[in-house]
Order: C-alpha cells, then sequence, then structure tokens
C-alpha cells in the first residue's frame, strides 16, 4: 500500500445465507484495519444464481444485518459466478451477463 498498489478491495463471499457472519465480520475487520478509509472495500456476493426473484434480493434480505454488524462497503455486486454451458438455459445466461455488468459497474462506480 505503501507504493499506492491498491485501489479498491472487492470481498467475495459466498451468498447462501449469513450463517458464517462471524467469518464475514472478522475478515471485514482485518481487511478495514489494513486499509481504513484510504480503499473503498466491496462486497461481492456469489452463488445467487437460484435466488429469487432477483439476485440483488439478497443484498436486499441482508443489508441491515450487515450494517447492525458494524461492516460498511462502499459498493456491492449480488452475481452468478457459475460457469456457463452450452446447454444452460437463457435465465442463467441472462444472470451471467447481469453479474458482469454488476461487477464493471460497482469497480467503475468505486474506484
Amino acid at each position: 500500500m505503501e507504493q499506492g498498489g491498491i485501489h479498491l478491495l472487492l470481498y467475495c463471499v459466498q451468498g447462501t445465507t449469513l450463517t458464517g457472519v462471524r467469518a464475514l465480520r472478522r475478515n471485514y475487520k482485518l481487511f478495514y484495519s489494513m486499509v481504513k478509509e484510504r480503499v473503498p472495500i466491496v462486497l461481492v456476493v456469489t452463488g445467487l444464481e437460484n435466488q429469487e426473484p432477483e439476485m440483488e434480493q439478497w443484498w436486499k434480505n441482508n443489508e441491515l444485518s450487515i450494517s447492525d454488524l458494524g461492516m460498511t462497503f462502499a459498493g456491492h455486486a449480488c452475481i452468478t459466478a457459475a460457469a456457463i454451458d452450452e446447454g444452460d438455459g437463457d435465465r442463467l445466461k441472462q444472470r451471467h451477463d447481469q453479474s458482469y455488468d454488476a461487477v464493471c459497474e460497482v469497480i467503475e462506480r468505486c474506484r
């Protein structure tokens, strides 16, 4: 960091539930202690290919809990990182494209 190498920290977590919240918070505190407010921390929540009605619903369901635990993120992206195969349906392909766009947007907005 002394040489200006970190400009944005993407903290990627599996988004099925907040059951691993102790690890989420512990890691957040570790990251935050190292970068303070000099580097924005963005939460990227993965594994949301089956989240209904939309992947962003995960954030809507968990934002208050995250805030109550003292975690503040400069931005977030709710995504699927699942590999797309030829036989996959249009819904998964659409979510894959949305995920790509969401990550690009949050990087652009927070860099």
